[in-house]
């Protein structure tokens, strides 16, 4: 309380004159699916069209008059198929394409100013920025060995259509904004299994299995005219990490009807905001998440009652967060450790 008053720290809320906007979307779908049965292929084919209208209007309060527009209406038609070879009974190779779009969403369009949660960083957004456009193409084999057990190897491309990166704003003083850059591709290839840990230490782990992930991705962006202005030419895709990792050791007794997980991830170094005019490139560096997952169902009498009970512990090692500018240490954060507790009940049908 000493260092708060006029002559020490002062708490003050301010609204700036353009921090207002108003913001609408509409979105309209139909899609059209076929399924069919070759022997031992089968098919899907169909298509969504899909047509969404998005407008934000950034204004001052001052002078509701002196306002930005952005209007993003946009029509588009996205395919998809897939065809699957039964190559056995437990076994299956699954060639598929498609298209997806990913829109901005309304703050990202407006130029209102706003702090980023996370990062404490100003934000303004784009009213000029444009929708992406992915095409995705997978080929994936997949090995079940039994019911509950799998193993799968997918080969995948996706080829983006005018992708939105997060950037610095030129002449602004570090803060963030977004933009289009042409194009970008990513490929790689993905292993995944999920076993019982029975099958390689016997009985005694018998409620206890792994299911693991591992992702190695090759990533490029081409900036077009949109880049002029960017440090690195030739890098990867703002936020795509070259390699990401997923296991979970997990616990299930039906009997007493409880489960329990310890899930781990971990990514590698990637881009959380792209440098201009000189400025390199930030790099947020590998950390290790550990989360720890409980969950018990209790039954009440012969009605069907049913009580769950389910504890999350989450961020357990509470890493530091460090993002290297350049080689030097532009930001060092941690999350902190939360932990979360749920009863829920459901009425008997």
């Amino acid at each position: 309380p000493d260092n708060i008053g006029p002559d020490g720290y002062q708490l003050r809320n301010t609204t700036q004159p353009t921090d207002n906007y108003t913001a609408a979307q509409s979105i309209n779908a139909q899609y059209l699916l076929g399924e069919a049965d070759f022997g031992d292929f089968k098919g899907m084919l169909g298509a969504r069209l899909e047509s969404s209208n998005q407008q934000v209007t950034t204004f001052k309060l001052t002078n509701p008059d002196q306002k930005t527009v952005a209007s993003l209406d946009t029509t588009d038609t996205l395919p998809a198929a897939s065809l699957t070879w039964l190559m056995k009974d437990d076994m299956q190779l699954r060639l598929a394409y498609g298209r997806t779009v990913n829109r901005p969403d309304f703050k990202e369009l407006s130029e209102a100013p706003y702090l980023d949660p996370e990062t404490r960083r100003v934000v303004i957004g784009n009213p000029l920025l444009e929708r992406a456009m992915i095409t995705h193409y997978d080929l994936r084999w997949e090995w079940y060995l039994t019911r509950f057990e799998s193993m799968s190897v997918a080969l995948f491309y996706k080829d983006f259509e005018k992708p939105i990166e997060r950037v610095i704003r030129l002449g602004a003083g570090g803060i963030r904004t977004f933009a289009n850059a042409d194009a970008a591709t990513n490929y790689g290839v993905e292993f995944q299994g999920r076993v019982w840990l029975s099958r390689f230490f016997g009985k005694a782990m018998s409620r206890f299995y792994i299911d693991s992930n591992l992702s190695l991705v090759e990533s490029e962006v081409q900036l077009g005219d949109a880049g002029a202005q960017q440090t690195n030419q030739n890098r990867a895709l703002q936020g795509q990490s070259p390699w990401v990792v997923n296991m979970t050791l997990g616990y299930e007794n039906l009997v007493a009807r409880s489960k329990a997980s310890l899930l781990f991830n971990m990514a590698g170094e990637r881009i959380t905001s792209v440098g201009v005019k000189g400025l390199p490139d930030a790099y947020e560096q590998p950390v290790p998440q550990l989360d720890a997952v409980y969950s018990k169902t209790f039954y009440e009498g012969n009605r069907g009652d049913k009580w769950k009970l389910k504890l999350r512990l989450k961020n357990i090692l509470n890493p530091k967060i460090e993002t290297l500018r350049g080689g030097e240490v532009e930001r060092v954060t941690q999350k902190g450790v939360s932990f979360k507790a749920s009863l829920q009940y459901k009425f008997p049908s």
